[in-house]
């Protein structure tokens, strides 16, 4: 009998973190106009490190997002969220950018 492969809810938030982080730690690297050479300087690292941190971002030390941030002229911010909560607020973000929800009436079909 072969295993079944599923992903539970928790994988999912962990995974959607850790893409999310690794995103915006690149969006702000661009939007510093710096390289990724140049960070891994700044954090006397290699730029194939900082690569591991924007596309896989997990297990980095809040020492070291720090340390990111402050090379690029900004500050980590960390808030206590409850997930499944943050999750509804995503979910529901989502609806509302893509306009399944509308305030405007729909048009009758007859």
């Amino acid at each position: 009998m072969g295993s079944a492969w599923f992903v539970t809810w928790k994988d999912y938030d962990e995974r959607f973190e850790t893409f999310k982080r690794g995103i915006l730690l690149k969006q702000a690297r661009k939007e510093a106009g710096m390289t990724q050479e140049q960070i891994a300087i700044e954090l006397e690292t290699t730029k194939s490190v900082i690569s591991r941190m924007e596309n896989h971002a997990t297990d980095i030390r809040l020492s070291t997002l720090e340390k990111f941030a402050k090379a690029l002229g900004r500050r980590i911010q960390v808030f206590l969220v409850c997930l499944p909560f943050l999750l509804l607020f995503f979910i529901i973000h989502q609806l509302l950018q893509d306009n399944t929800f509308s305030n405007t009436p729909r048009k009758s079909r007859g």
